[in-house]
């Protein structure tokens, strides 16, 4: 999130994405320094295995949303995210001919675990007035609403009020994220039709909070890196007493690759680099990072863990710079 210097592919029309400098003054509400940031560290983080994380909380990939209040991993747009920025890079190896929806919904279909989505209160209700479900319910998406509307209509209304700023920042800017708006539409239509069939596989956090009052950017580094599921990593609470802050945990993306990506296009008959995928996702998350995070700091924060029933350890905090909008 915020590199300093983005690589760029020559096929990309993308702007620059969003850089950090370290001169640049930041919004007056955000945490302006080491100290400040230091400060609201004390029990936002958990130690934990990465294999078991998804068995412990429901879910691995979280987005890097900072309205969150439990501990998360954070990717931008959680399982959204990882599955866009791989059928973005298949998009690009087929010289941009568009992907028969056939082979969307078998990736979605195949990407393992529980499939992550987010939204707050306020998307929630208005889905639900959209669709005529007047249930008080909160949660996961209603059966009801899905069986009494089309697929079309449930994704042209899951899209007016979809609450993943990721996800919805790549609808608006296609062009700029180096990807197909049809593509990924064609995503959010096949996972609609996952959780039709399979309710359990999708899971859809209501947020409480409805506002974003992020003040910082925690950039989450396991000293050892995030190799395999043995690896232990630091969840991360993205709200805590109050203090928003957006949640990028360094390395888990081409873990996920490997693990979740990777398997799921095979499954759908397909192969994609590594380094293409990370180079698509790198692109979005940069994207986001500019258009969310413009005047917020980037803290790079390296964890330890040696028992994971202590809470983890922080090594160092750095102060990485500031984020540098892109326009909206």
């Amino acid at each position: 999130m915020g590199m300093n210097t983005p690589d760029h592919n020559e096929d990309s029309p993308t702007p620059a994405p969003a850089e950090t400098q370290k001169k640049t003054p930041r919004k007056p509400d955000a945490l302006q320094d080491k100290k400040s940031v230091e400060a609201t560290l004390p029990g936002r983080m958990h130690a934990d295995r990465l294999g078991d994380v998804e068995a412990h909380q429901g879910q691995c990939e979280c987005c890097v949303d900072g309205r969150c209040t439990h501990e998360i991993l954070g990717t931008f747009g959680g399982s959204l995210g990882m599955m866009a920025a791989g059928l973005t890079a298949l998009w690009k190896q087929r010289n941009k001919q568009s992907i028969p929806f056939s082979e969307v919904q078998k990736f979605v279909d195949a990407y393992p675990g529980i499939l992550y989505l987010h939204t707050d209160k306020h998307g929630e209700h208005d889905l639900k007035a959209a669709v005529g479900d007047h249930s008080h319910k909160e949660g996961a998406y209603q059966p009801k609403w899905h069986n009494d509307v089309s697929d079309n209509q449930a994704i042209d209304q899951l899209i007016q009020h979809l609450g993943c700023g990721h996800i919805k920042k790549m609808l608006a800017f296609p062009e700029q994220y180096g990807t197909d708006k049809q593509l990924i539409t064609d995503m959010l239509k096949a996972v609609i039709i996952r959780q039709k069939s399979k309710p359990d596989s999708v899971k859809k956090e209501v947020l409480e909070e409805a506002d974003h009052k992020e003040k910082v950017v925690f950039r989450i580094k396991m000293k050892g890196g995030i190799q395999d599921e043995n690896s232990p990593v630091a969840t991360f609470k993205p709200c805590k007493d109050g203090v928003q802050g957006f949640v990028v945990h360094e390395g888990l993306p081409a873990y996920l690759f490997r693990t979740k990506v990777l398997p799921a296009l095979k499954a759908a008959g397909i192969e994609i680099a590594e380094a293409d995928f990370l180079a698509a996702y790198k692109v979005q998350a940069d994207q986001t990072t500019g258009r969310l995070a413009g005047g917020l700091g980037v803290f790079d924060i390296e964890v330890e863990i040696n028992d994971l029933q202590a809470e983890p350890k922080v090594l160092s905090v750095e102060d990485e710079g500031t984020v540098q909008a892109i326009a909206a």
